[in-house]
């Protein structure tokens, strides 16, 4: 293992299911419920999705949210590709 990252506050409510590489970056999603935080940037909702860029020494670089109306809904999976990221996961209750 070269390095780890602690992501937010609460294991319990803070989740990843998807990490990728995009040739340079490495790209993390997941769902959280009450808040969670990257270094220096933190969201707050009841639910939440949330996809994040890591530099290869770990370093956060940017961190964007998708708020949700229910603990059911999940990013499951990130894909790198040449034009950008595209997610698959579940929307419920919105």
């Amino acid at each position: 293992m070269l390095w780890a990252k602690k992501i937010g506050y609460n294991i319990a409510s803070q989740r990843g299911f998807s990490l990728d590489f995009d040739g340079t970056n490495l790209i993390v999603a997941g769902s959280y419920t009450d808040s969670i935080s990257f270094d220096n940037q933190s969201f707050i909702a009841a639910f939440g999705m949330f996809y994040a860029k890591f530099d290869l020494d770990g370093n956060f670089i940017w961190a964007k949210n998708i708020p949700a109306t229910s603990s059911s809904s999940a990013l499951q999976s990130v894909s790198a590709f040449s034009d950008g990221y595209y997610f698959n996961g579940t929307l419920r209750a919105t």
